[in-house]
């Protein structure tokens, strides 16, 4: 129902109670009844009520100034939200979201490191000694002014040449944070002495048949014995020969003397391949 509705309603119940309420009797010489005044006003205020109630819009003169009437629009008869086209519209602006810093944790702790071989106290017989260990991957590890070769899994091994005696390895392990560890051990160089044994070779032996000649071309025959294997070698200013000790430890060689002079007796030579020697002489008679 519309408020003009509301209202014409309202009017004609007021009029209608007005028309049933019976006028009251005047005279000039007694005052109205008391009832009746009582409903002359309730009338009167009635009429106001429904004017107000009727039409909100509607305020007294007195309370124009002061006055608001606010009312509930009914759900059916709430219009639509109209934009105005004389307001400026205002861009809405995507939501800022703060920058967020993200802070890691700082790498202070220190790379592990081992030294899997040699043990402490480790004597070497050789001068140079390989030793290897573990320790985090990605870290590198030195000895000193040389690094070792680390594996991908933290394994690593180098080589060192030892000082006499006691010496005292130590590695230093560095990771990517540049954190640092180090480990050390104690090994020992001790060459091995061994002995020298003298090797015992067949004894040496040298002998001639004749001595002299007068067959054309002079000759002699030596023989002897030997370390098997060895080297006999015959020399004199006039032939000479060579020839193998056999594996039965005996040697034979016949030498030829062309160009030795008659009668003139020289000297023959035998030598072994350790130097071992043997002297003879020989005489050519050969157009003696």
């Amino acid at each position: 129902m519309t408020l003009d509705q509301r209202a014409r309603k309202a009017a004609h119940g007021l009029n209608r109670a007005v028309a049933e309420t019976p006028l009251a009797e005047v005279t000039f010489n007694r005052r109205p009844p008391v009832w009746s005044m009582a409903a002359g006003a309730l009338a009167a205020a009635a009429v106001l009520a429904v004017v107000f109630v009727a039409r909100p819009d509607v305020v007294a003169p007195e309370f124009a100034q002061s006055t608001t009437v606010v009312t509930t629009a009914s759900p059916e008869t709430t219009p639509p939200t109209i934009p105005s086209t004389t307001s400026a519209t205002t861009p809405v602006m995507p939501p800022v979201t703060a920058a967020t810093t993200t802070t890691e944790a700082l790498d202070l702790t220190p790379p592990p490191i081992a030294i899997t071989f040699p043990a402490p106290g480790h004597v070497s017989e050789s001068k140079t000694i390989r030793f290897e260990g573990t320790t985090e991957p990605g870290a590198t590890v030195a000895a000193g002014r040389y690094l070792a070769e680390v594996a991908p899994d933290g394994r690593w091994a180098i080589t060192l040449v030892l000082g006499d005696g006691d010496t005292t390895a130590r590695f230093v392990a560095t990771d990517a944070a540049g954190n640092t560890a180090s480990a050390s051990v104690v090994v020992k160089y001790q060459p091995t002495t061994t002995t020298t044994k003298p090797v015992e070779r067949a004894p040496f032996t040298a002998n001639f048949t004749w001595g002299e000649c007068s067959i054309d071309p002079p000759y002699d025959e030596y023989f002897g014995k030997g370390e098997p294997g060895s080297r006999i070698t015959v020399s004199s200013p006039y032939g000479g020969g060579t020839t193998t000790v056999k594996e039965s430890g005996e040697w034979y060689l016949r030498v030829e003397f062309p160009e030795a002079p008659v009668n003139k007796t020289f000297v023959v030579k035998i030598v072994d391949s350790f130097e071992r020697k043997a002297l003879f002489e020989f005489t050519s008679r050969v157009g003696g």
